[in-house]
């Protein structure tokens, strides 16, 4: 570090880079400016993609649909847990999970244990609990 800028502050290394550079207090401005609009816009750019989760998908539910209008029910089964397990407060993934199970048994012990999973995530919406808890029912009866 030089002698110029030991014990100096902020502003002043600043004025020193920027007269060194000739680019003037305009320049200044208009880079304060760029930082003042480009900082929030990268945190919603992140937010969007899940820069802070990258392991988190988006939420999307259009191949797990796909898969089940196809009946390739333990591909959609797949899809919906995984959707599950990263948005464990998302209702019609549970609804259109326990549909599949109803088409598709599957062990009681697994559907129960997803009925327990939804009923600590779930919101206290009464009329969407009551939706997830009539296709947990028709899903157990049909379970293998």
């Amino acid at each position: 570090m030089s002698a110029a800028f030991s014990g100096a502050p902020f502003a002043q290394i600043i004025r020193t880079l920027f007269r060194g550079f000739d680019l003037g207090w305009p320049a200044l401005v208009a880079l304060a400016g760029f930082v003042l609009i480009a900082v929030p816009l990268l945190r919603w750019v992140r937010s969007l993609y899940g820069a802070d989760h990258p392991e988190k998908p988006p939420l999307d539910y259009r191949l797990a649909r796909s898969y089940a209008g196809q009946r390739r029910f333990a591909e959609a089964a797949e899809l919906y847990e995984r959707i599950i397990a990263f948005y464990p407060g998302e209702a019609p993934a549970y609804l259109e999970l326990f549909a599949i199970y109803a088409e598709d048994p599957a062990p009681a012990e697994q559907i129960e244990q997803l009925v327990g999973r939804a009923g600590a995530h779930l919101p206290a919406d009464a009329e969407m609990r009551a939706a997830v808890e009539a296709a947990a029912r028709a899903a157990l009866a049909n379970a293998a």
